[in-house]
């Protein structure tokens, strides 16, 4: 299980629900959640904190206001 983080934190992982249109070298576009040869291959695809549906809070208030992703399970902390 995860852990609850701050939204902040939250911002720099990545999202298994998201997807970011990418170009292909056929000319295509397509969905990924991943971009190869990228400096941040998640680029587009990090958590989105409590503007997500599956977001819900924990612990804490303002800026130290801890939650989780409800996909992953309620963590112990």
């Amino acid at each position: 299980m995860g852990q609850a983080v701050t939204e902040r934190q939250a911002s720099q992982l990545a999202c298994p629900e998201a997807r970011v249109a990418v170009l292909t070298d056929a000319g295509a576009t397509t969905a990924v959640n991943r971009q190869p040869n990228n400096r941040d291959p998640y680029t587009g695809a990090h958590c989105i904190g409590a503007r997500c549906m599956h977001w819900q809070w924990m612990v804490g208030s303002g800026e130290n206001k801890k939650g989780f992703c409800g996909l992953s399970g309620r963590p112990s902390n």
